[in-house]
């Protein structure tokens, strides 16, 4: 962060880290809340943050997205125990000025977070209001991981509604992102092979019928009264399933007629012969 005498106050993200009691930090733990500290910083662009060093702990201090700040939170959570350590979230503004050992940092939101790191809850990390809605707006699915749980009075007397991270809220929003995404690749090939089915049922139901001819001397055959050709050298009809006519006629003998109803691939043979005309 950037500053220079008298700035105004600028949004920030605001993490602080602290132990739970003070026994946790006689009992040799104070060292792990460094390490928390560090861990928390790794990711987070030092051109971005300020470390604020408190008697109480740890904050951390920048203009980054609050999903930076989450994800560093969660960080520190992995270094301590729950009952031990004790994370604070909050956006607000806060007052930059230069001071001997580098940029010093205040403001009531730096009080709010470590009111939040204080304060007595089953989860160790704790977000404002103000950080929640913070974090919809720039990431709404990473927000739907923090959970309403109670209310906050700070150090001001100011009203906080408190959040939790709840680590199982993640793992299923993550969990259903895959499943969904599973699902997806299930409905494409569950598409593909609907798909596929149908086209070869469609395909199926209009296979051409074939009827084999075999007339002698010859005849002229009609098919739902349209000529199809003369037989021989017409040996084989094609014909879409369904119902149809077929006439064979042959000069003046009667001729031949038949009502079909053909499946579809049905294969048929058509043997008839002309008896010879009378004679003169």
């Amino acid at each position: 962060m950037t500053a220079s005498p008298g700035s105004p106050p600028v949004p920030a993200s605001i993490l602080f880290l602290r132990m739970r009691s003070a026994a946790a930090a006689e009992d040799g733990r104070a060292d792990a809340l460094l390490a928390a500290a560090r861990a928390a910083a790794e990711g987070w662009d030092p051109q971005r943050r300020v470390v604020v060093e408190g008697p109480q702990g740890f904050a951390l201090v920048g203009d980054v997205p609050p999903s930076d700040a989450l994800a560093a939170a969660r960080r520190a959570r992995a270094q301590l125990p729950q009952d031990v350590l004790g994370v604070g979230l909050h956006r607000g503004e806060v007052h930059t000025a230069p001071g001997r050992d580098g940029l010093r940092v205040a403001g009531e939101a730096l009080v709010t977070a470590e009111s939040l790191a204080s304060f007595p809850a089953a989860h160790p990390i704790l977000a404002s209001q103000a950080f929640r809605v913070a974090l919809a707006r720039e990431a709404p699915r990473q927000a739907e991981d923090l959970r309403a749980a109670g209310e906050m009075v700070d150090a001001q007397l100011q009203s906080h509604l408190l959040h939790v991270f709840d680590p199982a809220a993640a793992r299923d929003r993550r969990l259903r992102r895959h499943l969904l995404a599973g699902g997806g690749l299930a409905l494409l090939l569950g598409a593909g092979w609907a798909g596929r089915v149908a086209r070869q049922r469609y395909e199926a139901a209009r296979r051409p019928a074939l009827i084999h001819l075999d007339i002698k001397p010859n005849g002229e055959v009609f098919v739902d009264g349209q000529s199809r050709g003369t037989t021989p050298p017409l040996v084989e009809l094609s014909l879409p399933p369904g119902p149809h006519v077929i006439e064979v006629r042959h000069g003046k003998a009667q001729p031949l007629r038949l009502e079909v109803q053909l499946q579809p691939g049905e294969q048929m043979q058509l043997q008839h012969v002309f008896p010879p005309p009378p004679p003169p």
